[in-house]
């Protein structure tokens, strides 16, 4: 199937058409002080043209500046790295390998970093931690005629993200592929202390929706981006793989 490039394509929803935005009207909505969430899980599916929007908006007028980043994995050069380096960042939950914001973590003057584990930040976020999330940055293919939110190559903590967000903003990458949402099972738990058990009971058990729900009034704004999809390099192979291949 060919890909749908175009934001009439991607963008379905009637409702949202006149919410397509430019990368730096987006990043003039972060300001000092917020809960920012980039919910999905690899650094193929982080909005990077919010982030380097956001990062060109810091370094010209200081501002945004004290967030707090909470991702579902590694943020990302640009989200760690370049937003540490930055000054944007005074507190970040939950895990983070890239070197730069290393250095910059639990140091005087650095960045506040709380290793939590994954499961355990989701469920923060769920119960209403940190203050409530200010913003959620979400990487998706596209958006039905019905409102639906397309995953994009992985979920992270989506779901729970945007329902626990007071501000959306969306990024298509017109790189990906829009009929990837198939692959996706997107189911949320309820609340503790009592919720049901997660129904799967054979392998091929699909639980949930291929698609995210949000509210569409907490989305302030979509953004269409052509940047490459950055799949970070496998590392050459060692000795001890050889007995796992």
């Amino acid at each position: 199937m060919a890909m749908a490039n175009s934001a009439a394509e991607r963008v379905r929803c009637a409702r949202l058409k006149d919410r397509i935005i430019s990368a730096d009207a987006a990043a003039a909505m972060i300001r000092d002080g917020m809960n920012v969430v980039v919910p999905t899980f690899t650094s193929i599916d982080r909005p990077l043209s919010i982030g380097k929007a956001v990062l060109r908006r810091a370094e010209a007028t200081g501002s945004p500046k004290n967030l707090t980043l909470i991702t579902s994995a590694n943020g990302h050069d640009i989200f760690d790295n370049k937003w540490a380096q930055a000054g944007l960042i005074k507190r970040r939950l939950d895990w983070i390998t890239e070197p730069v914001i290393r250095k910059y973590a639990n140091t005087p003057g650095g960045v506040h970093f709380q290793d939590v584990h994954l499961s355990h930040a989701a469920e923060q976020i769920k119960h209403g931690w940190y203050g409530g999330i200010d913003y959620v940055l979400l990487s998706v293919t596209g958006v039905t005629e019905e409102g639906h939110l397309l995953p994009s190559f992985c979920q992270g903590f989506s779901q729970l993200s945007l329902t626990a967000a007071k501000n959306v903003i969306l990024e298509i990458n017109t790189h990906t592929c829009e009929d990837i949402h198939v692959l996706h099972d997107v189911y949320e738990v309820g609340k503790l202390p009592v919720r049901d058990p997660i129904p799967i009971r054979r392998p091929g058990d699909i639980i949930g929706r291929d698609y995210y729900e949000c509210d569409l009034d907490k989305i302030r704004g979509i953004v269409i981006s052509d940047e490459p999809l950055d799949f970070p390099p496998a590392p050459p192979p060692v000795e001890r793989d050889g007995p796992l291949a």
